[in-house]
């Protein structure tokens, strides 16, 4: 009777152990997925070759982001400056977009910089 009760209790811990631990598996994206990167802004002017090894790598896609920032109590948001990287000012960024265009990439930022 001993063994009997033992038993229902290990059986009863063992199934809220495996319910308490079980979690349903994480959603799986089944679109289109985009291979790409994301680049650093170069700290002067850049060529196409910089865009061959993405390319090696079987990245379509490159994503462009220029740097900017905010002061601490002013809304104001600081962007394209006199002393920003090139690769972080507008003049920049489009001329990476336009370069990595022209290599065959594909970049979904170069509407927002023109």
């Amino acid at each position: 009777m001993k063994t009997a009760s033992y038993y229902v209790v290990l059986l009863v811990i063992g199934s809220w152990v495996q319910t308490a631990c079980s979690r349903p598996s994480p959603p799986v994206y089944s679109g289109v997925k985009m291979r790409g990167i994301n680049l650093v802004a170069p700290n002067k002017v850049i060529d196409s070759s910089v865009f061959a090894p993405i390319r090696q790598v079987n990245a379509a896609w490159v994503s462009v982001i220029p740097y900017g920032f905010c002061r601490e109590d002013d809304g104001h948001f600081y962007f394209d400056m006199e002393r920003q990287w090139w690769g972080e000012t507008r003049t920049g960024a489009a001329a990476t977009i336009a370069l990595a265009h022209q290599s065959g990439l594909k970049s979904c930022s170069s509407h927002t910089l023109g």
